[in-house]
């Protein structure tokens, strides 16, 4: 192409050529001439510029697949690359244990946290089923001391002899204000097992105004 550039360029020096600009047929001009002396018509222009372009990028491909070919033939060849490759795998295998072992740890603790918190939660629902059975008892407790304590009074006939209406109903009074300041078993039986004592040894009305007069 260069040549046939070269070849055409001295065209552009001819008589009838010198009015106009030069002729470069490299930068793609299209040059004519006619020559009527001579009796011949000659047009010179670019036309394989795009064929030419195709050939370099293929050219341009193929050298490039070689000069990789050739690297990669020699780095294969290196010992000092496969050393690399070597120390490089290392490093990545030790990042990635590192992160699984990371990861291990860090669901192991997850698992006991929540282990922990299921046995919490299992031992505190144990514990408050012990203390509801607890109150329960205790409040089974206390009413049953209720019941002792007014069975006490009616079969000591209210602590008064022959018990009149009167009678009983201030015994009944006391026994209220005795019940109602109670309110525990604790309290009850101690209550009850006073008046028992003394009920046996022949002073419970005594023993009942006591208790009644310590509230």
């Amino acid at each position: 192409m260069y040549v046939a550039a070269l070849a055409v360029g001295v065209l552009s020096l001819k008589k009838n050529r010198a009015e106009r600009k030069p002729f470069n047929p490299l930068l793609g001009e299209t040059y004519e001439m006619v020559d009527p002396v001579l009796g011949f018509r000659f047009v010179s222009e670019r036309y394989m510029d795009a064929k030419n372009r195709k050939q370099r990028a293929t050219l341009k491909t193929e050298d490039n697949q070689r000069l990789r070919a050739l690297v990669d033939a020699a780095l294969a060849a290196d010992p000092r690359m496969a050393r690399f490759r070597d120390e490089d795998k290392k490093k990545r295998n030790a990042r990635r244990n590192a992160r699984e072992e990371e990861d291990r740890k860090a669901k192991d603790a997850q698992r006991r946290a929540e282990e922990d918190a299921k046995q919490a939660a299992a031992s505190a629902a144990v514990q408050e089923e012990e203390d509801k059975k607890k109150r329960q008892d205790a409040h089974k407790l206390f009413k049953k001391e209720q019941r002792s304590l007014k069975v006490l009074f009616k079969s000591a006939n209210y602590f008064a002899a022959g018990a009149s209406a009167a009678d009983i109903a201030a015994a009944t009074a006391k026994l209220d204000q005795i019940l109602a300041a109670k309110t525990d078993a604790d309290g009850l039986i101690a209550a009850r097992t006073a008046i028992e004592a003394a009920h046996a040894a022949g002073t419970g009305a005594a023993a009942v105004d006591a208790l009644v007069a310590e509230l």
